[in-house]
């Protein structure tokens, strides 16, 4: 085991004593006060300081009043979170530790909404609305809230009504002309009887997008949300308070954010170098992409352009994408006597469907239409002690079970790349490639009259026309999770505390892959099937076509057909030691150790299936395990106006599960280990009755210990003969910034009896971080600052404010997730976050 590091760099060290020297020039006889945060990171509301972890809470007011309205606008601005769309699952990560690109991977990080569990990565990306309090823990927090949560969680709370406060509510409108976005929320909440309140949030939301795509000539990702949420409060006596929650999502949106940052089409060169590790397939795409009219790398002043559409399957038409969520609990506080007795029950139905394109350039190569299915039943039973004692204790048991589709849906290529091969002779210059080199130089010496085929060594088929070849896949799953766990508190003395707990856990998954061969258009697949209904390779009635599909599908692209079974359990006991010392009346200093686990799996992709249909490697893989050291202090200085937090951190990952990217397959293994170790720093201070500055800084140092098969870059196989890995021991992991931070100052001034000025500004700071598993140097998204500002006018009762905000004020181009263009060696597909964006908003509170 590494011996833990507990030595920030002296830029942390300075920055960790830079509020004290802030506290130290108050002027004498200042009376502000900072308002208490309350958090319930431990299942139970407690003051912020005297939480014994690292935990950053943002209020749903703050993110309301910058128009952010979902957890990826809202991760610049929490240090040590790096939280953005990918391809096919998002990329999460808190302190360096994430899940990779397989969407059979279960999250390092979980969320919780309402205390329920989303399993999903893109339920992380969902819209929000009416939120309390959003909390990001860091470190493992398994006894509390379970597996695959190593890396922390994120609790979303949202906010409930109050029995007897009378009847409330308020109406925001939000415009951002330069994406024409534009936003309305509506809230209502009062008292239905004396012991029943019940709050009703709505909003709806369109935008048009801000990746315009030449090929289409429109702005994307245009966008239509939908939200709702009935919330219903029942005190039928002083000992018993019952909350039922009915939230709903819909979500439209077509076209995508995906551009191509970097376009290289030079490795073509090499394909024809004897031995090379470059196939046929991981270079034809480059021809396609390149016979676009105009296409480009988006760089420079074409940063938020996209070249990206399959215009040969979908004509005139767009990507979309569709989401449908619903979600129910019921969440039940029993006072008897001195323990209190919790239910938390949750129904969680949620749908996706996606039609993309998967090519990720302007090359007609590649179509999908991936569906995702999630059914999720949980129930949650805790009894917490009371007791006036030195011991008290919470316990309890948790049962979930999950029913849907991983990864379903319909993957066609275009077998004449959108009639590029039937237009370009054998000898015919490569679009885009060095000059001189022609198909031949590739190695396609034998196209005629646009038969690739002919190409792979099959004979005897030219003439005949080239259609489309495809493949349907489903994953259907079927996880069931039961759970106990106990936390016990004892004090030692008036001043030091040992908590002691445990969770143990059973888990078992079932897993029914499937995948066929078919002709056709993504979503109109024709599958072929044998007279007893089973799979076939074989049935096509164009041999083109069958051949087609046996060859490429099935050979090159390695998705043969399969119907597999494939079933674990696994046991795993998290165990917990934790000692809190509070020093004076606002002084807690606490040491902390944990462990956790990320459950093992299967893969979400059909090529690790072997040809003769049973399971090859990289199918399945074993659990992840954390263990985790963390020692920190949370004062509360100058009677109260002010706070600061800071914690050393050191967490050791074994069985790393590893998932790359490599060109047309997906690689997944248990790869070794990784160390994740830093310093958090997080202080506000309230200068004045009107003025509040916070500073929160993370320094991090997150690497591979072992991790010896690691998948090449695009560049590395371009000049391996043979099976190319590369051995990235000692490296930076990716979404691992080494120094994050965020300084906001709050200024609010009274402009006579009736109005209030209300400034707040946010600079936020990442440092450089990969953006793929590879650590291509081409998928690297350097270092920069994101600033934030908001300037509102409104009465000083706070009925009504107009303002106006700006973020990424700069312009920032951030990426949020890289990868190697699928066929395409040299073309990498990226995800691209917002840019500068201004905003005005009113809001009317009665």
């Amino acid at each position: 085991m590494k011996t833990p590091i507990f030595k920030p760099s002296i830029l942390a060290l300075a920055v960790a004593s830079a509020p004290f020297a802030v506290l130290n020039a108050l002027p004498a006889g200042a009376q502000p006060m900072l308002e208490e945060v309350i958090v319930t990171a431990r299942k139970k509301p407690e003051s912020l300081m005297d939480a014994p972890l690292s935990v950053t809470a943002v209020s749903g007011s703050n993110m309301d009043e910058l128009g952010i309205t979902d957890l990826g606008k809202l991760s610049t601005q929490v240090p040590g979170l790096t939280l953005g769309g990918g391809a096919q699952v998002d990329n999460i990560y808190i302190r360096g530790i994430g899940s990779g690109v397989n969407k059979g991977f279960e999250q390092s990080a979980g969320l919780y909404v309402d205390g329920i569990y989303q399993s999903r990565s893109r339920q992380f990306s969902s819209s929000m609305v009416d939120l309390q309090q959003v909390e990001v823990l860091r470190g493992p927090q398994s006894i509390l809230f379970g597996k695959n949560t190593i890396a922390g969680a994120i609790k979303v709370e949202t906010a409930n009504p109050h029995v007897g406060d009378g009847f409330e509510g308020s109406v925001t409108a939000d415009f951002e002309p330069d994406q024409e976005t534009a936003r309305g929320t509506v809230v209502l909440s009062g008292d239905l009887t004396d012991t029943l309140a019940a709050r009703v949030a709505f909003r709806y939301q369109e935008t048009d997008g801000y990746v315009y795509n030449n090929v289409r000539d429109a702005d994307e990702m245009s966008k239509e949300d939908t939200l709702a949420r009935l919330t219903l409060v029942w005190q039928p006596s002083d000992t018993v308070d019952i909350t039922g929650k009915v939230s709903y999502l819909d979500m439209e949106g077509e076209g995508n954010t995906r551009v191509n940052v970097v376009a290289d089409p030079s490795l073509l060169a090499t394909r024809g170098q004897p031995g090379n590790s470059l196939g046929l397939t991981d270079v034809i795409g480059v021809i396609a992409a390149f016979a676009v009219p105009d296409y480009q790398e988006a760089t420079g002043s074409k940063e938020y352009d996209s070249w990206l559409s399959n215009e040969g399957f979908y004509p005139g038409g767009t990507d979309t994408d569709e989401v449908e969520f619903l979600q129910t609990s019921l969440n039940v506080n029993w006072d008897i006597g001195d323990y209190t007795i919790t239910s938390l029950t949750g129904y969680t139905d949620w749908d996706n469907t996606r039609v993309q394109d998967v090519d990720f350039h302007g090359g007609n190569v590649a179509g999908n239409v991936e569906l995702e299915t999630l059914e999720q039943i949980s129930q949650e039973l805790r009894i917490a002690s009371n007791f006036d004692g030195r011991f008290n204790f919470v316990a309890g048991a948790y049962y979930e079970q999950q029913e849907g589709t991983i990864g379903g849906g319909q993957t066609v290529v275009d077998g004449s790349l959108g009639g590029v091969f039937g237009a370009l002779p054998a000898n015919a210059l490569v679009p885009g490639a060095p000059d001189g080199l022609t198909l031949s130089d590739l190695g396609i010496n034998s196209l005629w009259n646009g038969n690739v085929l002919a190409a792979l060594g099959i004979e005897g088929l030219s003439g005949a026309e080239i259609d489309f070849a495809g493949y349907e896949s489903n994953n259907d799953v079927d996880n069931e999770t039961m759970a106990v766990f106990a936390n016990v508190t004892f004090d030692i003395t008036e001043a030091l505390t040992l908590e002691v707990g445990g969770r143990y856990s059973d888990d078992s998954k079932e897993y029914f892959k499937t995948n066929a061969h078919g002709q056709g258009v993504p979503g109109s697949l024709v599958i072929n099937r044998n007279s007893d209904g089973s799979l076939t390779e074989a049935g096509a009635a164009d041999p083109l076509n069958a051949a087609l599909n046996s060859v490429v599908i099935g050979g090159l692209l390695s998705r043969g057909t399969h119907e597999v079974n494939l079933d674990r359990s696994e046991t795993n006991f998290d165990p917990s030691v934790k000692l809190l010392w509070n020093a004076g009346d606002d002084s807690l200093v606490y040491l902390s150790w944990s462990t956790g686990f990320k459950s093992g799996g299967f893969t979400g992709d059909s090529s690790t299936i072997n040809p003769d249909g049973t399971p090859g490697p990289g199918t399945d893989f074993d659990d992840e395990t954390a263990e985790a050291w963390e020692l920190g202090v949370k004062s509360t200085l100058w009677g109260g106006r002010a706070r600061i937090g800071a914690n050393v951190f050191f967490t050791e990952v074994e069985d790393l599960q590893v998932g790359s990217f490599q060109g047309i397959t997906f690689t997944t293994s248990n790869a070794g280990a990784m160390t994740s170790q830093g310093v958090e720093v997080e202080s506000q201070v309230a200068l004045t009755e009107s003025l509040e500055i916070g500073v929160n800084l993370a320094y991090l140092n997150a690497e591979y210990d072992e991790h010896s098969a690691a998948a090449c870059t695009i560049y590395q196989t371009a000049a391996t003969v043979g099976t190319c890995t590369q051995d990235l021991a000692g490296e930076t992991l990716p979404f691992a910034p080494e120094l994050s931070g965020n300084l906001y100052a709050q200024y609010d001034y009274s402009l006579g009896d009736n109005l209030l000025l209300r400034l707040r500004g946010d600079a936020n700071y990442k440092d450089e971080y990969f953006t793929d598993g590879d650590l291509d140097p081409n998928t690297l998204q350097e270092s920069f600052w994101n600033f934030n500002a908001r300037v509102g006018l409104g009465s000083n009762d706070g009925k009504w404010e107009v303002a106006a905000y700006g973020r990424n004020l700069t312009d920032e181009r951030v990426i949020t997730f890289s990868l190697d263009a699928p066929l395409s060696a040299g073309i990498y597909a990226n995800g691209i976050a917002e840019p500068r964006v201004y905003g005005i908003q009113a809001t009317y509170n009665f």
